[in-house]
């Protein structure tokens, strides 16, 4: 009895030499975001990498990462302060806010005035 081979696809991605150095290096120290300049602020996977290693980093993210769901649910999950750095949508976004909350009561101060009534 013969069983038929998996086909395999495998996909390689090469990644921009900064791209591969900034990540290193968020990941060992993640305040180095900070330093870093505006096109790596806007880096979906150096954001996250940076922020799971260190939630407050989401603090130097750009504005717009700070209003995405996953990467500000990785950063309060990593550190309940990070939601004080959330942008507006994410501060008054119910899942996002108990995800901090749900770490200490203390971040609902960072939650939006409509949401912080409901909770």
């Amino acid at each position: 009895c013969e069983v038929p081979l998996a086909r395999l696809e495998l996909t390689l991605v090469r990644r921009p030499p900064e791209q591969a150095r900034w990540l290193k290096l968020v990941q060992t120290e993640s305040a180095k975001l900070s330093c870093a300049p505006p096109h790596i602020k806007e880096d979906l996977e150096v954001v996250m990498a940076a922020v799971t290693s260190n939630g407050q980093s989401l603090e130097f993210a750009a504005e717009a990462l700070r209003d995405d769901q996953n990467v500000v649910m990785a950063a309060v999950q990593n550190d309940w302060r990070a939601l004080n750095y959330a942008g507006e949508a994410m501060r008054a976004n119910r899942k996002v806010v108990l995800a901090a909350v749900h770490r200490d009561w203390s971040a609902l101060q960072f939650a939006a005035d409509s949401l912080r009534c409901e909770i």
